[in-house]
């Protein structure tokens, strides 16, 4: 099975295709020049959301307004280059905390680019899901 990893810079689309949609988003970011263009993977003609798990350290935590249910909502860059949000109304937001430092994060890109987090779990090993 083949994904196709896209993004665009300076005008030009650019893909890169490989065996799984890891090492698709990773060769694109080689080729990007190390920084984390807004990378799109997909399979086929259908655009898939694939998920990715991450053990990496944790660079800054900003908080956002609250979602419409009133439940917390954060920014958070890590320091292997990805910079996502929580997904709304998510119930491990409530144990995020601005002394996290090492966790394994899993998440996700949606079709318009955006980052979203879907779980935090703390090296130590109890999850914040």
């Amino acid at each position: 099975m083949t994904y196709v990893a896209e993004w665009k810079a300076h005008g030009t689309t650019y893909q890169v295709e490989s065996d799984t949609a890891e090492n698709a988003a990773l060769k694109a970011r080689a080729r990007a020049g190390g920084y984390w263009p807004t990378i799109i993977v997909y399979r086929g003609k259908k655009m898939d959301r694939v998920e990715f798990t991450k053990a990496t350290m944790v660079k800054t935590i900003k908080r956002l307004t609250n979602s419409r249910n009133g439940n917390p909502r954060y920014k958070i860059e890590f320091e292997n280059g990805v910079l996502g949000t929580t997904k709304p109304d998510a119930g491990f937001a409530y144990a995020i905390w601005d002394g996290m430092k090492q966790v394994t994060v899993k998440y996700y890109y949606t079709q318009k680019g955006d980052c979203v987090i879907t779980d935090l779990t703390e090296h130590n090993g109890e999850s914040t899901k």
